[in-house]
């Protein structure tokens, strides 16, 4: 037989535990709830290819990028990425205007701050595909806010703003 002390304690301890659980899926409800709040306001793509609108690339007209156009119309439906995060993330990190070597998105070498340079705009468009798409957006990084962390990986307050300039945060690709 187990001592009454034993089991006031063994008793005590469920309660415990059971008051923890009872905390932790009341906190998950709430986040849910907040999350739930979210995703009703957004728009959702289920499969297929991202329909661009056909502004999306207008802003890169009469500027240092407008060649690079119909790579960014293809590699977007190829890797299914919006055209307008590749504008807004260029235009965080060039002006759409200021780069060298193909490379108006800030891609580094890894090796400091060095650009890394490209020989064209499909060779460079396609290479800011991949990165994106394997190295964020498969991630889940998909609002500016998520995508800076790793992507600037300093504190810069002005990129997330560029990047909504031309970016809608409010889409959520699912795959």
């Amino acid at each position: 037989m187990i001592e009454t002390k034993t089991k006031n304690k063994i008793l005590v301890s469920i309660v415990i535990l059971l008051m923890g659980v009872g905390a932790i899926l009341s906190y998950m409800n709430e986040v849910s709830k907040v999350e739930l709040t979210y995703l009703k306001t957004v728009k959702t793509l289920t499969g297929g290819s991202f329909e661009p609108r056909s502004s999306d690339l207008d802003p890169l007209i009469g500027t240092p990028m407008e060649d690079a156009i119909p790579y960014i119309r293809r590699s977007s439906k190829y890797y299914n990425l919006p055209e307008s995060l590749y504008v807004g993330i260029a235009n965080a990190e060039s002006s759409l205007k200021r780069f060298k070597c193909y490379n108006p998105w800030g891609i580094d070498t890894g090796r400091g701050n060095d650009p890394r340079c490209y020989q064209s705009w499909e060779h460079a468009v396609n290479g800011f595909s991949q990165l994106l798409k394997y190295y964020y957006i498969n991630e889940g990084r998909i609002t500016p806010e998520q995508l800076k962390m790793k992507y600037v990986g300093w504190d810069n307050p002005h990129w997330v703003g560029n990047v909504k300039a031309y970016y809608d945060p409010e889409i959520i690709i699912k795959y």
